[in-house]
């Protein structure tokens, strides 16, 4: 797998960005507790979020 980071061009208007965290960004765990989202993801979604000025919860 490519470790690099394609960045999406800058989007015009207003926009929501959905994600599916359980079992698509963070592995399935027994207790919602044990729910890790690894490092390259929350790269990922902060430099998603810088490059379209946006914040993220």
């Amino acid at each position: 797998m490519d470790n690099q980071i394609s960045v999406p061009p800058a989007l015009t208007g207003n926009y929501a960005f959905f994600f599916d965290l359980d079992g698509t960004l963070a592995d399935i765990q027994p207790h919602p507790d044990q729910v890790v989202i690894p490092d390259s993801t929350l790269q990922a979604l902060n430099a998603l979020a810088q490059q379209q000025g946006a914040r993220w919860h």
